[in-house]
């Protein structure tokens, strides 16, 4: 790794790391080192991303955000731990309709981020919520790192927020039939499913639903197995099985949970729903 040589040789040197990059300013100069692994996104997307946060950065707007309100997943205590023949519902571009919809976005921006990857609408609002760790080796130890947030991350928290509460309109709608929900994502027993798609159409908000063969409780493993073909056929997966993880210890305070989710490749955890 490219500071272990500058610790080895006792030179001083400073970084800036988020998740996507790290930024190295040495003696020698400065040094930049992005993240290009599987699943990167285009490099002739990434133009993009620094388009969406020069636009909010000159935002004047005052939302106040109690963060740890946020409701990124709802998984009540259910008798059953398995359901047969149920139904997901996803909010289609969820967050780039939302950013679009509370003024983070101008016309021109929201409809050129239909033109590239998911990934990258993701990642150009994430990048609003920014968190950077400059560290600084003085030439024998690490000092104390600064953590810094950027300026307009209430941005990307208040569309957090406002999908967290359509998500539990959502769950009150489906009542008793509402097995859990995960960040813009609700499974419903067959009963209620007409109930939130009616709600959803009517409020003009986008959705796609899937056929869901089964969701299971794995309370001994920590994680809950849901099992669509119809899902895998439309998305082109390699495996009809999602993987929603949530820590053992909590598994009795479901509330509580943080929880981890991935099929054969990944989906990732509803609170890292970006910031880059």
């Amino acid at each position: 790794m490219f500071s272990d040589s500058l610790i080895r040789n006792g030179k001083y040197f400073e970084v800036e790391k988020s998740t996507s990059q790290m930024k190295f300013k040495t003696e020698r100069g400065n040094f930049e080192f992005i993240g290009r692994g599987k699943g990167a996104i285009p490099m002739n997307e990434l133009y993009f991303i620094g388009m969406v946060k020069k636009y909010t950065d000159q935002l004047e707007l005052n939302f106040e955000v109690e963060r740890e309100k946020i409701k990124y997943f709802s998984i009540p205590k259910h008798r059953e731990n398995i359901f047969f023949n149920c139904f997901e519902v996803d909010l289609s571009a969820a967050y780039w309709n939302f950013a679009y919809s509370e003024g983070l976005l101008s016309k021109e921006l929201f409809e050129r981020g239909k033109t590239v990857s998911k990934k990258t609408r993701l990642a150009s609002l994430g990048a609003i919520a920014k968190v950077t760790t400059h560290l600084i080796f003085d030439g024998k130890k690490w000092l104390t790192p600064k953590i810094t947030e950027a300026p307009k991350a209430n941005y990307f928290f208040h569309v957090a927020n406002r999908i967290g509460e359509l998500m539990q309109i959502l769950e009150s709608l489906a009542f008793q039939d509402f097995i859990f929900f995960w960040c813009d994502a609700i499974f419903v027993k067959p009963e209620s499913l007409s109930t939130v798609l009616d709600y959803l159409t009517m409020n003009d908000i986008g959705f796609s639903c899937f056929l869901v063969d089964s969701i299971e409780y794995k309370f001994n493993e920590g994680y809950i197995s849901v099992m669509s073909e119809q899902w895998r056929e439309k998305k082109k997966e390699k495996t009809p099985e999602r993987i929603f993880y949530f820590k053992k210890d909590d598994k009795d305070l479901f509330e509580k949970t943080h929880l981890k989710t991935r099929h054969a490749g990944t989906v990732g955890r509803p609170d890292e729903i970006i910031p880059f």
